[in-house]
């Protein structure tokens, strides 16, 4: 089902960063984009010299969805306004529009820059974050290394994580004059606003939690670890519910800290489960679905032994619609892996029915046969798709096929994928089992990108073939159909 945008409903800024705006707006809650295929996307025209560049953005659960550039023309399907983040250390987010047609390219300063070729007040848009970001530091650190130094380190005293307290306040006070400035001399929505000041108010409360974290022998001696924590989130609090994906970072390290010594940290156990769970019960109704649904598809995924009827309570509890299939969906799909155990069971990507490995390529016996292994996460196998396309192109017509076998592990996230790189859905399957499907088992495939090319007998050539963007895999497959 596509994405949802619910009802408008206005929100009355209390927070003490967002009272610059000195207004109210409209904002609209955003649903799940696991939840199927959207129709709506974003055209990026990029520097041939960048490539390939790699963004990801979020969905409503805080789940990164990675997005690969690999051509001069691109398009990534988007239904709704977010950040689309540079996985670089900066992490420079850029606010992008579903309809938008953007440019993207160096500027002289050697910075990585994005031109909307549409509208002005989305071109502005653009520019608001990468400013923040190359005048203060990095707002985001999803995937690499913090680079602020009074972060990066152990304080010596309690008097220097005083000191460091300050530091964050400083620059979150730095934050909003270089934002409020920036928007005085360039038009943007009232909705880019409020997605700015989230931002800002959302990486201090993080930067905060980051500190107690580093410091948490010496708070914890001391005494006030606990309390520090639940003054940030108390603050934190104070935020509508949103995703922005640093909101949403900072949420998930609020409750992981408390509740563990460890930061962006799922349950692992039935223990820790049950910890955060009843933590979860201080927050309001919306935070509170949003936390359990992403806890509990977690739990499912491995295995973890619930509390008794606690699915049947969260479905009778949880009053969110699109929240309650994304846990159905988790539910089917351990169902089917528990029922497809040790096999080599696939899934089609345009008929939805099963097929065993072996059948497939008996289908396609007296062929030359290309096992391609990738996943959507799989940047590597991202960057081989376009050069794959262009050896279909050229062996079009003759007696070889490629068939592509996604080891993802959330059926929606290969769907999604498949539709972005354009490819051919009646050979694009999904293992069932992943990397513990006994044909990758036994032939040792547990990394990818992983080409495997099969004679017209069935009969193995290379079980570590070259890979598509090198001239080897195309004379290889051209020696074979002139044998």
């Amino acid at each position: 089902m596509a994405l949802r945008i619910l009802k408008f409903f206005l929100i009355v800024y209390l927070f003490h960063p967002f009272k610059s705006i000195g207004k109210n707006f409209s904002y609209h809650i955003l649903k799940d984009s696991t939840v199927g295929i959207v129709k709506n996307s974003i055209v990026f025209k990029v520097d041939s010299t960048l490539l390939p560049l790699t963004f990801y953005y979020t969905d409503s659960l805080g789940k990164g969805n990675m997005v690969f550039f690999n051509h001069i023309n691109n398009r990534i399907p988007i239904h709704y306004p977010t950040f689309l983040i540079h996985a670089t250390e900066e992490q420079t987010p850029f606010f992008i529009h579903p309809g938008d047609s953007i440019l993207i390219y160096k500027n002289n300063s050697k910075h990585l820059v994005m031109h909307s070729a549409k509208d002005s007040t989305w071109d502005n848009e653009l520019q608001i974050f990468r400013m923040l970001v190359e005048k203060t530091y990095p707002l985001h650190y999803a995937l690499f290394p913090v680079k602020k130094s009074y972060l990066a380190r152990v304080a010596a005293s309690a008097s220097m994580v005083a000191n460091d307290e300050k530091t964050i306040q400083q620059i979150k006070a730095q934050r909003i004059r270089l934002a409020n400035e920036f928007m005085q001399h360039h038009r943007v929505s009232e909705f880019l606003k409020w997605y700015v000041f989230i931002s800002i108010a959302t990486d201090a409360i993080d930067d905060h939690l980051l500190l107690y974290w580093k410091n948490r022998a010496r708070l914890i001696a001391e005494g006030s670890l606990a309390n520090k924590i639940q003054n940030q989130i108390n603050l934190l609090k104070q935020i509508p519910f949103n995703i922005n994906v640093m909101y949403l970072h900072t949420l998930y390290n609020a409750v992981s800290i408390s509740n563990t010594k460890y930061r962006d940290h799922f349950p692992i156990n039935s223990i820790e489960f049950n910890q955060y769970n009843q933590f979860v019960q201080q927050f309001n109704d919306t935070i509170k679905n949003f936390l359990t649904t992403s806890y509990l598809k977690a739990a499912i995924k491995v295995n973890l032994t619930l509390p008794l009827n606690f699915i049947e309570d969260y479905q009778q509890r949880c009053i969110d619609s699109t929240y309650k299939k994304i846990i159905t969906e988790a539910l089917l799909q351990k169902k089917l892996g528990l029922d497809f155990k040790k096999t080599d069971t696939l899934i089609n990507y345009q008929s939805n029915q099963p097929i065993e490995l072996q059948d497939l390529i008996t289908q396609n016996k007296s062929k030359l046969i290309l096992l391609d292994f990738w996943a959507s996460w799989c940047a590597p196998c991202r960057y081989e798709m376009p050069f794959s396309k262009t050896l279909q192109k050229k062996f079009e017509g003759k007696n070889i096929v490629f068939i592509y076998l996604s080891v993802d592990e959330n059926k929606l996230d290969w769907k999604r994928a498949v539709e972005e790189e354009n490819m051919n859905g009646k050979n694009s399957f999904l293992f069932l089992n992943g990397f513990s499907a006994p044909f990758l088992v036994k032939n040792t495939i547990s990394t990818i990108p992983r080409y495997i090319l099969i004679n017209k007998n069935g009969t193995v050539i290379s079980e570590n073939a070259p890979r598509p963007s090198t001239k080897d895999l195309m004379m290889m497959i051209q020696k074979n159909l002139n044998e």
